[in-house]
């Protein structure tokens, strides 16, 4: 058997694990200081042997947890999207498993659904970099990804070659088309930008592009895979002196399997319905971070970790066509694949048209001026002023993801109340809903009274209910991050540093070829250690750091210095 790794498995820290799965244990928070110099001789504390005792306890509780619960050690999954699996393999019948196994894509076309596919789109509109603005509301939708796994219909059938003319003509409600394309002259139309520079086959030099924090304003020319959702999309921000095409095919679109589709309402309706419901904890925490890993589920790649340990050493298996023929040849005789991975790529292209071409074209440049155009999105949330455009836009893709989910309804027979489940409160939450976030968004307050953004994953706000200033940066902690800011905005600016009390952020170093050095322990003990290997974690500072292509093209609307 393989080890198992608790994190990977629950996806939480181990006092997180240890509140949620563990009978009666718990893990001491804060109970043993890490910087403090401590030998073989030192003496520990009550207060630190227990903290020792009660990680080891806890973290055996949460292993006896999951061993009761799959029946031995060997058949726990490695992660948390295994769990997932499992369920998905004991429900789904095996026709369906076969269907998925026959229809596996060869080389050629898995390597074009790869360099189609994207995650979610998270990005800053440039016009408000650097200011503070004020009465910004955020509109979040309910569980995006299960939302358009249900909603949606999927290219499941073969891939079949097409014209380029045909291609264009094909209704993207009956066919998922995928497009290789080369571009030439590309500009952009809009304020916001939505072609990916990193998301290439080839492209023209660097030098021959202008970039908005990674997104193409222009560039001379750049070759790309993408589905027909994006290039509806991308045909709506962009115009091109040229477009080459290179190969287009088409497969013929269908619900995923009832088995699923059921599986997900059945998630969705338990999350609902059990939150904050006594004695309903175990099903309401499954059922939550089961409808959390549809996504990751149905996004896997086909091919196995190209990574193998011999001689003593890790080799990396070189990502030839042969390399993965043979990995997808191994997938078409499995019967254990959930999903193909053409589903993972529309679905995040899916979930991109809900945000960016549903809401965030439609209040580019509306009617109430710029300033209520979108200041800053990501995945499944949009911030802006709220203004008649933005509710519109909310209102028209709520509507349209609610008649989407009646076709399917209809087509599987399941009962549409199922996508619309109450609270305990009796309040109903409309699978895939837009709906403004904020204690009083009921009474049309937006949820900051401050907003300011420096590009994508960063930014920081002021919260209308509690007048608190809070952070979100990749790569610095929110709890100890905010306190740099000092509760004002103007502090979060271009090459702010958050030191290492703040920035929540540590850093491994290595060593291989340590020399025996003496030190004293906290105790005054002298001790000297032969130690040859060694990792230590290091306090790590974040720089704010702006690339220099993006201030430029904000410098000259920001007054920020």
């Amino acid at each position: 058997g393989r080890f198992r790794c608790s994190y990977m498995l629950t996806g939480l820290s181990l006092a997180r694990s240890a509140a949620e799965y563990a009978h009666t244990s718990r893990k001491l928070v804060n109970g043993l200081k890490y910087t403090v110099p401590r030998s073989p001789l030192t003496k520990l504390t009550k207060t630190e042997l227990e903290y020792c005792r009660l990680d080891v306890v806890a973290l055996g509780e949460v292993l006896q947890y999951y061993r009761e619960k799959y029946g031995g050690l060997y058949r726990i999954p490695y992660t948390l999207t295994g769990e997932l699996r499992k369920e998905i393999k004991a429900r789904l019948p095996f026709h369906e498993k076969l269907w998925i196994a026959r229809h596996t894509p060869k080389t050629k076309m898995f390597m074009l659904l790869s360099s189609a596919f994207q995650g979610g789109i998270a990005r800053a509109n440039y016009f408000f970099s650097g200011n503070i603005i004020r009465g910004v509301s955020s509109g979040d939708i309910a569980s995006s990804y299960p939302t358009v796994l249900c909603a949606f219909k999927y290219p499941v059938n073969t891939w079949l070659y097409v014209d380029s003319d045909t291609a264009e003509l094909l209704d993207p409600e009956k066919w998922g088309v995928l497009f290789h394309v080369k571009l030439y002259g590309v500009k952009s139309t809009r304020m916001n930008r939505y072609l990916m520079w990193s998301k290439y086959i080839t492209r023209c030099p660097a030098v021959d592009a202008t970039l908005d924090n990674g997104r193409i304003i222009e560039c001379d020319w750049i070759e790309i895979a993408i589905t027909n959702i994006d290039w509806k999309i991308i045909k709506e921000c962009y115009t091109f002196e040229k477009v080459e095409y290179i190969e287009c095919y088409k497969s013929k679109l269908d619900y995923l399997p009832r088995e699923i589709l059921d599986h997900i309402l059945e998630l969705y309706e338990n999350k609902t319905s059990l939150k904050g419901i006594k004695d309903k904890e175990d099903l309401y925490r499954k059922s939550k971070s089961m409808i959390n890993s549809y996504y990751g589920c149905c996004a896997q790649s086909p091919l196995s970790n190209n990574t193998e340990f011999r001689d003593n050493e890790w080799h990396t298996i070189p990502l030839t066509e042969a390399f993965i023929e043979a990995e997808l040849e191994k997938k078409r005789k499995s019967r254990s694949n959930c999903f193909l991975y053409a589903v993972g790529v529309w679905c995040t292209a899916y979930a991109r048209k809900r945000l960016f071409q549903d809401v965030v074209l439609k209040i580019d440049t509306p009617p109430e001026g710029l300033d209520f155009s979108a200041i800053y999105y990501d995945t499944d949330s949009c911030k802006a002023r709220e203004s008649g455009s933005f509710k519109a836009a909310r209102e028209a893709s709520n509507r349209d993801i609610d008649n989407r989910l009646k076709a399917m309804c209809d087509h599987y027979g399941f009962d549409f109340e199922r996508t619309r489940p109450k609270d305990k409160g009796g309040i109903r939450h409309p699978l895939g809903y837009w709906e403004l976030e904020g204690k009083n968004a009921a009474k049309g307050e937006p949820e900051y009274s401050e907003f300011k953004t420096l590009g994508s994953k960063r930014y920081a706000y002021r919260l209308q209910s509690d007048g608190g200033v809070y952070i979100t940066i990749a790569g610095v902690s929110s709890k100890y991050g905010r306190k740099a800011l000092h509760n004002d905005l103007r502090n979060f600016k271009k090459n702010m540093v958050f030191d290492y009390n703040c920035s929540g952020k540590q850093t491994a170093v290595y060593k291989d070829d340590q020399e025996d050095f003496t030190f004293k322990d906290i105790d005054g003990n002298m001790y000297t250690s032969h130690q040859r290997h060694g990792i230590v974690l290091m306090g790590a500072e974040y720089n704010l750091t702006i690339d220099p292509m993006y201030q430029e093209i904000w410098g000259e609307i920001s007054n920020e210095k």
